[in-house]
């Protein structure tokens, strides 16, 4: 099924895959090929992509999800691809996030750099 993942300034995520775990605002969906039409808000958490080449997750601070039979398309208020991040880059981001959140920015670069302060966490437990 077709899987597209955006925010307001690009294209996070956009490609084929078996199955998608989202974080619903009630609780997580897991999707496979041919569900049921639906609606719904996100909620702060990791989304998992199962391709044939492995899974890879996208962090969403939030959002709505659109399922159709034939794919998926996620709007996310922010979105931070984990996939290619080492423990450097990994280290470098929570250390930046961490600067810019107390800052207290602005909503929108707050909700970016909490997305890269909690993708850096999950992956250095190991993701």
């Amino acid at each position: 099924m077709q899987i597209d993942i955006v925010n307001a300034e690009a294209t996070i995520f956009s490609g084929e895959g078996s199955y998608v775990q989202l974080p619903g605002k009630d609780g997580s969906l897991g999707i496979l090929p041919g569900h049921i039409p639906l609606m719904t808000l996100l909620k702060e958490g990791m989304i998992t992509i199962r391709r044939a080449e492995g899974d890879e997750y996208v962090y969403v601070s939030g959002g709505l999800a659109e399922v159709m039979p034939r794919g998926i398309t996620v709007l996310a208020d922010t979105a931070v691809r984990t996939t290619g991040l080492d423990d450097v880059r990994a280290e470098q981001a929570r250390a930046a996030a961490s600067e810019r959140m107390h800052d207290r920015l602005d909503a929108m670069r707050y909700a970016a750099a909490r997305a890269e302060l909690v993708t850096s966490l999950e992956l250095k437990r190991g993701r």
